[in-house]
């Protein structure tokens, strides 16, 4: 009796199931607004649709996209271990999910909070290789406000607010807070008239669809020069490409700073874990008087 009850439950679910999916399948031919990512879209309207592999994956690709996910999630420590060795000397946070949640934007970070999922770059006037940000002497081009036992950070992050009243259109008055992150207790002093960047950690799905869109595309659509009059106009930025060790089009980051996925990855490893791989294989704080590592297991990453 038991089993028999089991079983009409199952069919039930089914039966369920099977309706939802062709109401869900007839609203999409009414509505096709619901598939604005076409064949891509996700109907998951949950806090994990973010982190859901595309319904029109291969198997391959969703093979691909599992070990990626896994990758994503792992938490890097200090050696000696086995598993995932390499965090530090100074690092920002120990795996990328810790700044990007469930694969969304990382939450406002505060001073009671922690500042979890915000790192600040950092730069000094003139350019740097490759016609980039001049990095900051003793500090590189980003601060790193943590480290493993024995050695000492960067800084630590700090904020405060400014407050501005606005009055709108229909007369009714709102407060805008602006945040003003600054450094202290630097474990050396921070070079005068150091411009810093905060930037929190942004969401990253769909990073393949963008490369995929062809640089013509993307210079195109730029319209430096406001050439339509719509008030909207942007500048493509050319960075360096480690590997094909010349300058392209920048597509990811706050500013546009890689040019690719892979290199924004590599980047993020060596800057914000300092885990040092094939694209980065020197620690960030190489050359610094807080600078510990023997160089003996670089890179630490493949």
């Amino acid at each position: 009796m038991k089993r028999k009850y089991v079983f009409l439950l199952a069919v039930v679910f089914i039966l369920n199931s099977c309706k939802k999916e062709k109401e869900l399948e007839i609203d999409k031919q009414e509505n096709p607004r619901k598939l604005s990512g076409g064949a891509t879209t996700i109907d998951q309207p949950n806090s994990f649709a973010f982190s859901s592999p595309a319904p029109n994956l291969s198997g391959l690709n969703l093979d691909q996209h599992l070990a990626g996910d896994a990758a994503f999630e792992q938490v890097f420590v200090t050696p000696p271990v086995v598993v995932n060795q390499g965090l530090g000397p100074i690092f920002n946070n120990n795996s990328c999910i810790a700044c990007h949640p469930k694969d969304g934007r990382a939450p406002h970070p505060n001073n009671l909070n922690g500042f979890t999922g915000l790192f600040i770059r950092a730069s000094i006037l003139g350019t740097g290789v490759h016609g980039g940000p001049n990095p900051v002497p003793g500090f590189g081009g980003q601060i790193q406000q943590n480290a493993v036992l024995g050695t000492q950070a960067e800084a630590e992050f700090s904020v405060s607010y400014s407050f501005t009243t606005v009055t709108m259109d229909d007369g009714e008055t709102v407060i805008l807070r602006k945040p003003v992150y600054y450094l202290t207790s630097t474990y050396v002093p921070l070079p005068a008239q150091t411009m810093l960047s905060p930037r929190v950690g942004p969401p990253v799905f769909g990073l393949g669809l963008l490369e995929a869109i062809p640089e013509a595309n993307i210079v195109a659509l730029s319209d430096i020069n406001d050439d339509n009059r719509d008030g909207i106009s942007g500048k493509p930025n050319y960075v360096w490409n480690e590997q094909t060790n010349c300058l392209e089009l920048g597509r990811f980051g706050w500013k546009g700073i890689n040019p690719t996925v892979l290199q924004q990855c590599a980047g993020a490893y060596n800057d914000d874990m300092g885990v040092t791989n094939p694209y980065f294989p020197v620690e960030s704080s190489f050359g610094q008087s807080n600078f510990t590592d023997n160089l003996l297991n670089d890179p630490e990453l493949s």
